[in-house]
């Protein structure tokens, strides 16, 4: 089976990683797996989409995956997908669609559905979202060990006795960070780790408006590590007591699916994405709320244990292998 990603790659980007992951799931699965690379974060021209569509799929190809977020199509007429899923349709071959996030623009939607032979979702809520048939397929997770704790903040430069919260992932204006600031407030002697680095550039007003709060609420009780490389997410999860997740706005999460197979206690809002998971995430619904949830976990250790367990139970029945085994079975079946 000869497949052709078209996907972002090799860039800071939740859905570049997610795509080498799958990537490599495919290849243990028997797959020969090519990449068509779309620019992250350029304005699309009909020129450039009619390249990525025309010259940069392989021949001889089985099947084209399009791994889609709204973003991606931001260019020069109203909806991109209208113009460059019928280029290709050209190619006659199959032509899937994992759609990273659902709901938002419907014209683009049904060009989408339209161009495709399947489209994949994360869960039931983007089901519902996308008002069109598909089917889901969950995001992948992939089963890691990590460092000890004293090893791990030892490494990391953080106090050894303190109760130690971890936001990780690219961050931007909708990762909420001003969120787990003040929640943090509230949790006494509570320390705050924000694991990651953004997009574009750490000097964006938002950056600077929660670097300035996080010293101002915080002041030592808050470190910010940049960019995490790969070799260094063991550490991170391995210093950290709870991670928090304190997205705006949602659809699934790379970065709590990363801490979930670490076998990390994870704490998120109730966005419905995110109460699909429950009991393997624990849930907020305000601000006040992640603060007594932190401050319970703070309290009993042995529930933290208990979601750790949860957490690694859920990495194992979602792991990148069986999910790899849905995709090359939907394969087959087109």
């Amino acid at each position: 089976m000869k497949v052709c990603l078209i996907t972002p790659w090799h860039v800071r980007c939740g859905i570049a990683t997610y795509s080498e992951d799958l990537a490599q799931a495919l290849v243990e699965e028997g797959c020969e797996v090519y990449i068509s690379r779309l620019h992250r974060f350029s304005v699309k021209t009909e020129q450039y989409l009619n390249t990525v569509a025309m010259r940069r799929i392989p021949k001889p190809c089985d099947v084209i995956h399009v791994q889609h977020e709204y973003g991606f199509y931001f260019g020069t007429m109203p909806c991109m997908e209208a113009m460059y899923y019928p280029i290709l349709k050209t190619h006659k071959l199959p032509v899937v669609t994992t759609m990273h996030a659902t709901g938002v623009k419907v014209e683009a939607d049904e060009a989408i559905s339209e161009g495709s032979d399947a489209v994949i979702v994360h869960n039931k809520w983007m089901e519902r979202q996308f008002h069109r048939p598909c089917r889901v397929i969950p995001h992948g997770v992939q089963p890691m060990r990590r460092v000890g704790k004293d090893v791990a903040r030892g490494m990391l430069g953080l106090p050894k006795d303190k109760f130690v919260c971890t936001m990780f992932g690219y961050l931007s204006s909708i990762k909420g960070v001003d969120v787990a600031i003040q929640a943090m407030r509230g949790v006494e002697d509570g320390y705050l780790v924000v694991a990651g680095g953004w997009h574009t550039g750490g000097d964006t007003t938002y950056m600077k408006k929660v670097g300035t709060l996080g010293n101002r609420y915080l002041a030592d009780r808050i470190t910010w590590t940049g960019y995490v490389s790969e070799d260094r997410v063991g550490v991170v999860m391995g210093a950290s007591d709870v991670m928090v997740d304190c997205h705006m706005v949602a659809s699934e999460s790379g970065s709590i699916l990363t801490c979930l197979g670490h076998g990390k206690c994870v704490v998120a809002p109730d966005h419905p994405a995110f109460k699909e998971k429950e009991p393997y995430v624990l849930t907020y619904s305000s601000v006040e709320d992640l603060t007594e949830v932190l401050n319970a976990l703070k309290a009993d250790p042995e529930a933290v244990k208990q979601q750790e367990a949860l957490a690694i139970q859920y990495a194992e029945e979602n792991s990148w292998r069986s999910v790899a085994k849905k995709h090359v079975d939907l394969y087959q079946e087109l």
